[in-house]
Order: structure tokens, then C-alpha cells, then sequence
């Protein structure tokens, strides 16, 4: 019994030392005003949305991929991040994904395993978003531009990139 509790313990602290690695990346690439307050939710698109709403935004000529309002650009230390406050959506431009992880060679790993034509357009050249797993096994589904124009993340989606990532 004593065993099992230890490993268990062992566990929960491999896992506590891995989200403050997380939450130490992040905070090292964003800044600390992007990060949430103490107490509240660790999500990154909420980081996003109060930096937005503290007016460190400006409204982009881009129109959100899911509910067609226009993004609203949110501008970090490394790059300007696409983000609908209508349905919490985030659009990033090629490259910008390296900015928040660890990523190397493709820009999307696991992205020649597309698998079908999404139902959204890409804000920057119309064309229509391919749906792809990011990282096989994981069973997180994201839409990018087949020209190569960035990637587009449904709410929440962003977030669980950045737990892969970790």
C-alpha cells in the first residue's frame, strides 16, 4: 500500500514540475501581462483575450474562419496572434507556431497525414482549410492552409498543442 501511494505521489509531482515547465515557456515567450492572473483559468487564449480587452489589440482586415467575425490581432513579444472574441478562435501565419513550442522541420508535425477538406476558408488567401491530426498519436484535430498561409485553432485546441509540446 505504502508503494502504490508513493508512485502515486511520484506521479502527481512528475506532472506539477511538467505544467510549471509549461507555464515557465510560456511565460518566457509571451511575457508575463499575457499570463493569467493567479487563481484563474492557465489558458493561454484567456492570457490572449484579457490582453486583448486591456486594449493591446487592434481589429485585423481578417474575418475568423468559424463565425466570420473579424480577428481582432493581439500582439506578443514574437509575434501577432489572430484571435476571434466572438467564439475564442486563434489564427496563426506560417512560422508563428515555433514561437510557442519547441517544434523543428515541418511546421505542423503529423501534417502529411492530412486526412479531409475542412469547412472553413483561410482568412489570408480563401483557400479551403485542410483538416489534419497534429502529431499522430495525439487526437488533436487542426485546419491548415494547403498553400501554406498558417493554421487556424478552434477554442481550446491551441492549449492542448502546447500540452503536446510540453
Amino acid at each position: 500500500m505504502a508503494a502504490a501511494s508513493y508512485l502515486s505521489a511520484l506521479k502527481m509531482a512528475k506532472r506539477y514540475d511538467e505544467l510549471n515547465r509549461i507555464q515557465a515557456r510560456v511565460t518566457d515567450m509571451l511575457g508575463r501581462d499575457l499570463m493569467p492572473k493567479p487563481g484563474t483559468s492557465s489558458d493561454i487564449e484567456t492570457g490572449l483575450i484579457r490582453r486583448a480587452a486591456d486594449g493591446h489589440a487592434e481589429v485585423s482586415q481578417r474575418r475568423c474562419c468559424e463565425c466570420r467575425h473579424p480577428f481582432v490581432i493581439v500582439r506578443t513579444e514574437r509575434v501577432a496572434v489572430d484571435l476571434c472574441l466572438s467564439c475564442r478562435s486563434l489564427w496563426l501565419d506560417a512560422g508563428e507556431l515555433r514561437a510557442f513550442t519547441h517544434a523543428v522541420g515541418a511546421e505542423v508535425p503529423g501534417a502529411k497525414f492530412r486526412t479531409k477538406p475542412s469547412s472553413y476558408q483561410c482568412p489570408v488567401c480563401d483557400a479551403t482549410l485542410e483538416t489534419c491530426q497534429y502529431k499522430v498519436p495525439h487526437a488533436v484535430m487542426i485546419d491548415i492552409c494547403p498553400k501554406g498561409c498558417g493554421m487556424y485553432f478552434e477554442h481550446g485546441e491551441f492549449t492542448r498543442v502546447l500540452d503536446i509540446e510540453s
